[in-house]
């Protein structure tokens, strides 16, 4: 029922369930639905940018998962603790889990997750204007993202990678992937997101032309 209400939007109601999940499974010795309640709990409050929340949350999740070995949930707990300290401009802290999270998933098989960890290290190497390596990134989690088919994925890096172009004034750049975006989108239905970046592309366009 969390999840389902989240997907409306309903970060309150999903959070009210989880909290009232976590002292049954604490009860019943089901340490699996803790962590899990705990790791959804910190995505929750990294999502609405409670980063305080969001870490106290995630670190009981990894703790509990530490304890248990369960690897898989465990790197993804340390990803997501990654993405609260990407936010919080703590970079140092986030590399070394992005870096560690990649090189287990790429070992899990995970591309899903392998794309995410580039992408986010993509996004860090961008926020401390690495553009060489952040182009570099972006464009590896694209390539992973559409060998596994998750063009939600590739669309998330694809905004991203945009977006280190036109800051580093690279317009001719950003248009081209503006547009590769537009393609894969229109090819796979995603109309909305098609329509988003229509209009960037749009946009940099204006941008060109004024500059000429």
């Amino acid at each position: 029922l969390s999840n389902v209400v989240k997907a409306r939007g309903d970060y309150e109601q999903s959070n009210e369930y989880l909290h009232e999940a976590l002292p049954v499974f604490q009860e019943i010795g089901d340490e699996k639905g803790e962590a899990a309640a705990y790791h959804n709990l910190g995505r929750n409050a990294e999502e609405c940018d409670e980063l305080d929340d969001a870490e106290e949350f995630l670190e009981q999740a990894i703790e509990i998962r530490e304890q248990n070995g369960h690897e898989r949930r465990l790197a993804r707990s340390r990803h997501n603790l990654g993405v609260v300290y990407l936010k919080r401009e703590e970079f140092d802290k986030a590399r070394e889990l992005f870096e560690q999270c990649l090189d287990q998933f790429q070992e899990f098989n995970e591309p899903r997750m392998v794309c995410a960890s580039l992408r986010a290290l993509g996004e860090l190497e961008h926020r401390e204007s690495k553009v060489e390596r952040a182009e570099e990134l972006l464009k590896e989690s694209i390539d992973t993202a559409k060998s596994a088919n998750a063009i939600d994925y590739a669309i998330e890096s694809y905004d991203w990678l945009v977006s280190v172009y036109e800051e580093a004034g690279r317009i001719d750049a950003a248009i081209h992937h503006c547009k590769e975006a537009i393609s894969l989108a229109k090819e796979h239905e995603i109309e909305e997101q098609a329509e988003e970046f229509k209009q960037r592309c749009q946009k940099l366009e204006d941008t060109e032309m004024a500059a000429d």
